[in-house]
């Protein structure tokens, strides 16, 4: 078989239907043994899973041309996931979870593969990666149109992936069944197309589909999971993927996912990466003072050099434009104005986004200052990203984590995590807790919340120890993943 087939689906079905002793030839000649699995992981695998594990990492090389061989991580997740079994997937952001779904769909195409995404500008980003790798995808959620031929499309099996918003599993807003729903609930022969189901950033199955500490849930559909089980049948593996999977969220997870704990297949890897400095500095008097931000633009720069690559994360719409601004006004006025620094949040419409997004992911980007909410936190996949900045506390640590991921992503170059803090955070006494700390440590001061409650008031415990605590930052993000692997505890 000539792997240099310019029709790479014709080449990958030839991979799918190669013998066992082929497929093993094919490995052996093509993969590089200085980047394939180690020995030890092999050791650990029956002949079946091997012969499985080299055929997916075959399906990945032509896939992407050669580019990639899949991490063992990503090779134990699909193995389970194509036996049937459901798995707990728990690594960092930008480890390359995507890969856990990928190699599946390449696997079986012309089975469904059902992917649960939070935001749209994430969806986005998935379809085009899926794309990228010759995989059938589309996104699902409230703007998709209602256009008969693409769901014609959709209900045959022509996507092999389905990326879908929790909200179109169940009822829309206006209390009719959203239209996926409605095939999942009365299509047999629909059900029977899908193998499995990914829940991507599955942290929010927590941080956003129940009701905490007296606030009603951000996103229900999110807790609601647990009913597509029953709609498709435990037979069809679920797997959950998030970075941050501390012990009270992951037991969460387990529950509303109706997961079997026994059988459960865990894949951990440590969230501390080398290249990483985590950093805290405070505040000076109020969040709107932006010039706690003028490092960013160091005074008298003059534009004779580029402005390294960086993110500023912000909880407020209209700081994060009136950031923008203030820093924009810093740099050399031949710059102002010409997208240097540029702000970015949820409301903005989709053609901005999209600009802003595509220019900031080129290395050679005009952008080079990035003023963000939260979505962006999930929404932006970039490498090279030399720091991040949390421009006041997060309400919990899974949040925080999250953003601070997108730094050094791709590279091993040193990249900075800085945490800037208010002034009230460390004049809180955490030891007024209203909760049970060990079973959840993002719990807030206060026993239970207001609609109206301030800042203060929700931010959690742990987000309010890691500022007021001289131990080392990546100790203690350690200690609230419980990540007790070398790695965790000693980086």
């Amino acid at each position: 078989m000539d792997f240099e087939d310019p029709s790479i689906p014709q080449t990958l079905e030839k991979i799918r239907n190669l013998s066992d002793d082929d497929t093993q030839r094919y490995y052996h000649n093509l993969i590089p043994i200085e980047h394939a699995p180690s020995p030890q992981f092999w050791q650990t695998l029956g002949d079946d899973d091997s012969i499985l594990a080299r055929r997916l990492i075959l399906l990945a090389c032509v896939a992407s041309k050669f580019t990639l061989i899949p991490y063992e991580f990503q090779l134990t997740a699909s193995l389970a996931t194509i036996k049937g079994q459901d798995s707990l997937v728990d690594v960092g952001t930008g480890y390359g979870k995507t890969w856990c779904m990928i190699l599946p769909a390449l696997y079986r195409p012309s089975r469904i593969s059902l992917v649960v995404s939070p935001l749209k500008r994430l969806q986005v980003v998935q379809v085009g990666t899926f794309e990228k790798y010759g995989i059938r995808a589309v996104a699902i959620n409230e703007d998709t149109p209602g256009d008969p031929e693409l769901w014609k499309r959709i209900k045959s099996g022509y996507y092999s992936v389905l990326i879908v918003q929790p909200e179109q599993l169940g009822t829309s807003h206006n209390g009719h069944r959203a239209q996926l729903c409605q095939l999942l609930s009365d299509n047999r022969a629909f059900i029977s197309l899908v193998q499995c189901v990914h829940i991507d950033e599955a942290h929010t199955i927590f941080t956003a589909g129940i009701d905490l500490y007296g606030i009603a849930a951000f996103r229900p559909a999110w807790g609601q999971l647990g009913k597509l089980r029953v709609i498709i049948g435990k037979q069809v593996p679920v797997q959950a993927l998030s970075g941050t999977q501390p012990p009270h969220i992951r037991r969460k997870i387990i529950s509303s996912l109706m997961m079997d704990e026994p059988w459960l297949r865990s894949v951990t890897l440590s969230s501390n990466r080398e290249n990483l400095v985590y950093a805290t500095h405070g505040i000076i008097g109020q969040r709107s003072d932006f010039r706690n931000l003028g490092f960013l633009v160091p005074d008298g720069y003059d534009g004779s050099y580029q402005l390294p690559k960086g993110i500023v994360f912000h909880d407020d719409k209209r700081e994060v434009a009136s950031a923008a601004i203030f820093i924009d006004s810093r740099l050399p006025k031949s710059m102002r104005g010409k997208g240097v620094v540029q702000h970015y949040h949820g409301t903005m419409s989709k053609l901005f986004l999209e600009c802003v997004y595509n220019d900031f992911g080129d290395p050679n980007s005009t952008c080079r200052i990035l003023h963000a909410t939260s979505g962006a936190s999930t929404g932006l996949d970039i490498p090279g990203i030399k720091y991040v900045v949390q421009y006041g506390v997060t309400q919990d640590i899974p949040l925080l984590l999250q953003r601070g991921g997108h730094a050094g992503r791709g590279t091993r170059d040193t990249a900075v995590f800085l945490i800037m803090y208010e002034g009230w955070v460390l004049k809180t006494d955490i030891h007024a807790v209203g909760g049970d700390i060990a079973l959840d440590p993002d719990h807030p001061l206060a026993d239970k919340l207001g609609v109206n409650a301030s800042k203060e008031d929700r931010t959690g415990w742990a987000m309010l120890h890691v500022i007021q605590s001289a131990s080392c930052l990546h100790s203690l993000f350690a200690d609230y993943l419980n990540d007790k692997s070398i790695r965790g505890m000693f980086i």
